[in-house]
């Protein structure tokens, strides 16, 4: 599952950036763009046992957790996941 399908199937629970953009020292043309999205698996996938906790596009600047994933990494500290909040 694409980053684009998760926003086209209405999946999306949240987005933000992250990196440069989120701390103000983006520069155009020389920054890159960082996102973050916690997103949550459709029904038919978790009734049938099969969900998708982490998309990675773009040489890994779009990242897409799903909601469970995104707790589990909380409940460990994890400093890019903290970040997000």
């Amino acid at each position: 599952m694409t980053i684009q399908e998760i926003e086209d199937k209405g999946l999306l629970l949240f987005k933000a950036y992250r990196g440069s953009k989120a701390y103000g020292t983006f520069i155009e043309g020389k920054s890159d763009l960082d996102e973050v999205i916690i997103y949550m698996n459709p029904l038919e996938d978790l009734l049938g046992l099969h969900t998708i906790t982490q998309v990675n596009e773009n040489n890994n600047d779009t990242v897409g957790y799903e909601i469970g994933r995104f707790m589990q990494l909380l409940q460990t500290s994890n400093p890019t996941v903290c970040e997000t909040l």
